[in-house]
């Protein structure tokens, strides 16, 4: 086939039943080379194949039980210690790009395999816990595909989401390690939470408020991972911008904000990331006019803001809550003062923050 030109490649393959099967059947001694064929081969078909045409391609790897071949192939490389780990990665990568691949000409084969074997599922989140940043990424835009799904079954993949994809996800999470791939996973994860909040907003709100997603994230505050603090912060913001009534409610009635607020108070002297994404979501907070949250913010953290001297950045905030009650003042029991020590303003050292 060395002589072949692309096309003649393509045609070859798919036309002759047998040689998809040999090459998963090489996965065994061959491994490597046959992953790199492999994945040479998907790249020629989304080079010269249309969009109708590539069904074609799907069905006939499933006739050959792909799924459970490329189960196999990452089982084996969890096993390998002869071979260096880059390269061992390099291969995962090509496996996932190959069920991307497919997952992209039609999601409900791939949800179909994993509701009757939750193997790879396994396999796949802990590759996206414990391995190289890309192979992350990789794994968690492989998930995003079911949540985007237009098929006819689409209640039923969404059912397989939110009761074994995120409930396993969130498994993960609840490890909460100091270390840098527990941290590109929590983004991961989040980012897959905030994709849930843009496409199906009443699935995603009833998951939160019901598993009380946002205080098991919050936990993540403890680790001081600035990025991580940023990523859920972000959440929030989404949240907010959602304007979803039933989960601006849980936040004022279940007081999520007073960890963000303390977060603020820690850094609001810094002029850092940290500060700037609090103030951003309070900011959106006001020009959005979300009123529940406003009378929240003012009347729970509005003492301890005059009392640090960080009413100017409050201000309109202010102005806005009275406006809101019909010129109601907020009832403070302390005047606005520049703190003797520096201290006072929360500028507690935070070394990863």
């Amino acid at each position: 086939m060395i002589y072949y030109n692309n096309y003649e490649i393509y045609e070859h393959i798919i036309n002759h039943n047998e040689y998809l099967d040999s090459l998963f059947a090489q996965f065994g001694d061959l491994l490597e080379d046959s992953i790199s064929f492999l994945n040479e081969f998907i790249s020629i078909v989304r080079t010269i194949v249309q969009n109708e045409a590539k069904f074609a391609v799907l069905k006939r790897f499933m006739a050959c039980d792909a799924f459970t071949h490329i189960t196999q192939a990452l089982e084996q490389l969890e096993r390998m210690e002869f071979i260096e780990s880059e390269k061992i990665n390099i291969m995962k990568i090509q496996l996932v790009e190959v069920i991307i691949f497919l997952s992209q000409i039609e999601i409900f084969p791939l949800y179909n395999y994993l509701k009757s074997n939750p193997h790879l599922l396994q396999l796949l989140i802990k590759n996206m816990y414990k391995g190289d940043q890309g192979l992350q990424i990789l794994i968690g835009d492989l998930f995003k595909l079911f949540l985007e799904n237009d098929n006819p079954k689409k209640s039923e993949i969404l059912d397989f989401v939110y009761c074994n994809l995120l409930p396993a996800l969130m498994e993960q999470y609840y490890k909460l390690e100091s270390s840098q791939y527990f941290m590109n996973y929590a983004q991961e994860l989040i980012n897959i939470l905030s994709h849930c909040i843009f496409i199906h907003g009443t699935r995603i709100r009833y998951y939160i408020i019901q598993h009380k997603i946002l205080q098991e994230l919050y936990k993540g505050f403890k680790l001081n991972n600035k990025t991580l603090t940023l990523a859920i912060i972000r959440l929030v913001k989404i949240i907010v911008s959602s304007k979803d009534e039933f989960l601006i409610k849980f936040i004022a009635n279940y007081n999520l904000l007073s960890d963000i607020f303390k977060i603020y108070f820690q850094n609001c002297n810094k002029n850092n990331l940290l500060s700037s994404a609090c103030l951003e979501l309070f900011e959106k907070i006001r020009t959005d006019n979300v009123k529940k949250l406003i009378n929240y913010i003012v009347e729970n953290f509005g003492e301890e803001i005059i009392r640090r001297n960080l009413k100017k950045p409050f201000e309109r905030m202010f102005q806005k809550y009275e406006q809101i009650n019909d010129g109601k003042t907020p009832n403070f029991r302390v005047q606005e003062v520049v703190p003797e020590n520096p201290d006072q303003l929360g500028t507690e050292n935070n070394a990863q923050m």
